[in-house]
């Protein structure tokens, strides 16, 4: 394929994990728009699966400016976003691909090839499962931290967030999907060196992922991954939005 195929995860890339300014903005925000917009039950955020979510929150500055960051850092042309809602950890989302990424029949302009998403608040863990052979991986979805994935990742992998302990506090994440305007070392492991990733986060690169799903075939049919991140950058450059880490 032309389009690189990789899953990233670049932890504390908005802020730092016990730094919540991002997550109570969400919050106030969110409580403001449901005072002044509530229908007679009290809600904006509607039931969606396992959670509840708003789309594309325009009233929400926070929102807006998180979605211009992604778009900006893995350079994608915004086609669809979200704000999710999980109070606690008895919500989860099932293990499911993304529909967008399929777009409409014979329109290739408009196909979505890239998924990203940022958490605030509790932490929880994104899972991918490659169906055939039941190989899952992990990701750790801490406060600040961010996930990106390519149509390969979603053509081959189901994902999800799995239920926990209902002791787990609130969380959001931001989820957009799009399609990249370029292919970049951020958001493509077609353009060779990848060393950006790997020195603050880690990426796996379609090829990588699937031969590591056949040598857990060999060894048990039923294998976990956890994924482990690369040592962080010793001076990164900071995000000019919101101060996180960028390379």
């Amino acid at each position: 394929s032309s389009l690189g195929g990789n899953c990233v995860y670049l932890p504390n890339f908005l802020c730092e994990e016990n730094d919540l300014t991002l997550f109570h903005a969400l919050e106030c925000e969110l409580q403001r728009h449901t005072q002044l917009e509530a229908g007679d039950n009290g809600q904006t955020m509607i039931q969606w699966s396992k959670h509840m979510k708003h789309e594309n929150p325009e009233f929400s500055k926070t929102f807006q400016s998180v979605i211009a960051t992604l778009s900006a850092y893995f350079d994608v042309e915004v086609y669809a976003s979200r704000l999710n809602y999980y109070p606690n950890g008895t919500n989860y989302k099932p293990m499911h691909r993304d529909s967008h990424a399929y777009g409409k029949e014979g329109d290739t302009k408009c196909k979505e090839d890239f998924t990203m998403g940022c958490s605030f608040g509790a932490e929880r863990s994104l899972a991918f499962l490659h169906e055939q052979s039941q190989v899952k991986f992990t990701f750790p979805q801490k406060n600040g931290d961010l996930f990106a994935f390519s149509s390969e990742i979603n053509d081959k992998f189901l994902h999800g967030v799995p239920k926990t302990s209902e002791a787990v506090g609130q969380r959001f994440s931001i989820i957009t999907w799009g399609r990249r305007r370029t292919l970049t070392d951020r958001n493509s492991t077609a353009r060779g060196d990848n060393r950006k990733f790997q020195r603050q986060g880690c990426v796996l690169d379609i090829q990588d992922v699937m031969e590591k799903v056949r040598d857990a075939k060999l060894h048990d049919n039923k294998h976990s991954i956890r994924t482990k991140p690369f040592e962080k950058a010793t001076n990164p450059t900071r995000n000019p939005i919101f101060g996180g880490r960028l390379q």
